[in-house]
């Protein structure tokens, strides 16, 4: 096996990704598998007892946390969607999975607190000012945070919640230029990471968000190994990259032509919709009948 420039850097990583894909480094793109994993203790605080355990109160799961993966996604693979297929349930966080001796609250006298992974006296009671401890009380004090897990939505069991969002999905996707997509989205994980591999018909391309390397294994034998530049702050940099792009772009007078549009969010936000529906019909979903349905009921809505 040649090993070929090992860890060498990827100078803009937003755009170099994206580069490597079109430069034929893996020839063309045929599939590629990609997760998101939520991890177990985020998702009990986000999903099952925070802001946006219910759906109907906020939005689907996919919708909140994945939408920047279909977003990626349709980025990367620079086609249109034309198909999406769904399954997903809530298996895990229910009531009736429970265990014996649990009650209603952690500091309720709970019996299998101390062995409880979802413990909320242990993600919750210390003085930390940090998230997400910080979210469960105004002030970072011992007697604030108990004060909140009694009486509070993050000291209830995470069995015994009003969540009804799904704790793991998939959404299959087939692309106009054939590209074939399966992507995973869970709350079993340990870490909070994205996976992905990227199949093409000269190679496969395989990355991981923690590990912050891309992997680039050639059928001829080469492979490499490439470091992207890391950017300090929120969504691991990248909050700080998009506004960067912005105002690149607004002081070039370059809007109009950006790198991506609002348009192409929309359609990343339209896969995430037919997903839904895919989920909860057990239908496929053809996108362009789906989105001349919604046009349809929305002309038919009278104000």
């Amino acid at each position: 096996m040649i090993s070929r420039d090992f860890c060498r850097p990827l100078e803009n990583p937003r755009h170099g990704f994206r580069k490597l894909l079109d430069s034929g480094k893996i020839g063309k793109i045929m599939s590629v598998q990609w997760a998101k994993n939520v991890g177990y203790w985020h998702h009990a605080h986000s999903f099952v007892r925070g802001n946006w355990r219910n759906s109907q109160l906020s939005s689907p799961m996919l919708l909140q946390k994945c939408c920047h993966d279909m977003d990626m996604l349709q980025w990367l693979i620079g086609g249109k969607c034309e198909s999406v297929s769904s399954f997903g349930r809530l298996s895990h966080f229910r009531s009736e999975n429970a265990p014996e001796g649990s009650t209603e609250r952690c500091t309720d006298g709970c019996r299998v607190e101390h062995e409880c992974p979802y413990s909320a006296i242990k993600l919750y009671l210390n003085e930390r000012d940090e998230w997400p401890s910080k979210v469960v009380s105004l002030e970072p004090t011992l007697e604030a945070r108990m004060n909140a897990l009694r009486n509070g939505p993050y000291g209830r069991c995470v069995y015994r919640c009003d969540n009804d969002v799904v704790d793991h999905q998939v959404v299959n996707l087939l692309f106009d230029n054939e590209v074939t997509v399966n992507f995973t989205m869970t709350a079993f994980t340990h870490q909070i990471s994205r996976s992905f591999k990227i199949m093409g018909t000269t190679g496969e391309l395989r990355g991981h968000s923690l590990k912050n390397d891309i992997e680039i294994q050639h059928f001829s034998g080469e492979y490499e190994k490439i470091r992207p530049q890391q950017v300090q702050g929120g969504h691991d940099g990248a909050d700080v990259l998009i506004m960067q792009n912005f105002v690149q772009e607004v002081a070039n007078g370059q809007v109009q032509n950006g790198t991506t549009s609002g348009l192409e969010s929309a359609r990343s936000h339209l896969i995430v919709f037919a997903a839904e529906e895919s989920r909860n019909t057990g239908n496929t979903i053809v996108m362009d009948d789906y989105v001349r349905s919604l046009k349809q009921n929305a002309s038919s809505v009278t104000v």
